[in-house]
């Protein structure tokens, strides 16, 4: 869309007239942000607007995914020789010494900028590691320690790639360190959901008559229509899952479903149930994940213990 208006406003200069007459004032925020077709369009449109204000940082330039560049700002005073360039040194966000440490990192990276703080805070620390698993093992065992002092909610782990948090919470879960990680709360509903279905479908198999719960089951993991599933829990038809057109993927799928609810139904231990639902629905048989699982429920604030029964624990999942 935007290089559409860009094509349009550069082949007919009517419509840049037109375009630029509309406005008094162009004001532009985070343009370190931007991609190269949407600077081009600032640009063209500063020529042809009375005043412009553009404001931006190229020390936040962290939008190179999506073309931004980190010489956005100096290319652009460098084409407009003739602006009045206003430079803000203070932030109000950073403490005096997180300012220097910001400083000593841009010293290290050859950049002359030097950014002043407000107020006083502790000092910042950097640790160096060998390796990824090291640096996360003691951030971890850090945290460990820093709870001693200060709640869990007030600390806060940042990372440049989200596959990084999800490695590190690992670490967090071996600590016992409780966390909710920003960009999994639509996973965890949807654990949770999966497992309510779980549950349900084997207290019915256990304790009533009531098909639907397994059918409802069957449809979602083994990805197969009402009218399938329907049949394939129809033990008086037994119909051939060939003639029901089921691929080899679904029909190893309903077998794994068929086999887990009747070992659920003769062990219905919290553990027995928890591991065949990571290993059947989850499809992972690594213990680790079953951690991961765990912890999905306290997060939640669904408590469970041993001798939770599995009704017990869908009461709680409800």
């Amino acid at each position: 869309m935007t290089f559409k208006v860009l094509k349009q406003l550069t082949l007919d200069s009517d419509y840049l007239e037109e375009t630029a007459s509309q406005f008094d004032i162009l004001a532009v925020d985070e343009y370190q942000d931007l991609n190269a077709t949407e600077r081009n369009l600032i640009d063209l449109l500063v020529n042809s607007v009375t005043t412009s204000l553009i404001v931006g940082d190229d020390l936040q330039a962290i939008h190179g995914f999506r073309g931004s560049d980190i010489n956005a700002m100096q290319n652009l005073i460098e084409a407009f020789p003739d602006a009045n360039i206003v430079k803000r040194h203070h932030s109000y966000r950073l403490t005096t010494q997180n300012a220097a440490f910001v400083n000593s990192i841009l010293k290290y990276n050859s950049y002359q900028l030097r950014i002043t703080g407000n107020g006083q805070g502790p000092l910042p620390r950097i640790v160096s590691s060998n390796n990824r698993n090291q640096m996360y093992r003691q951030a971890a065992k850090d945290i460990s320690i820093l709870l001693k002092k200060v709640d869990a909610n007030d600390i806060a782990v940042l990372s440049r790639f989200k596959t990084s948090l999800g490695t590190f919470a690992r670490y967090l879960q071996q600590h016992n360190i409780p966390f909710q990680h920003s960009a999994d709360k639509e996973t965890r509903f949807a654990i949770i959901e999966r497992l309510r279905r779980f549950l349900r479908a084997v207290i019915t198999e256990m304790y009533g008559n009531n098909s639907e719960p397994l059918i409802n089951l069957l449809k979602h993991e083994a990805d197969i229509n009402l009218s399938v599933a329907t049949q394939l829990i129809d033990t008086s038809a037994r119909i051939p899952t060939k003639k029901l057109q089921l691929t080899d993927k679904q029909h190893k799928k309903v077998r794994s479903l068929f086999k887990a609810i009747n070992h659920a139904k003769d062990n219905n231990s919290i553990d027995t149930v928890l591991n065949l639902f990571q290993t059947v629905i989850l499809g992972r048989s690594d213990s680790f994940y079953l951690k991961s699982i765990k912890h999905v429920l306290i997060t939640e604030d669904i408590p469970f213990y041993h001798n939770t029964t599995v009704r017990q624990l869908y009461k709680r999942i409800r």
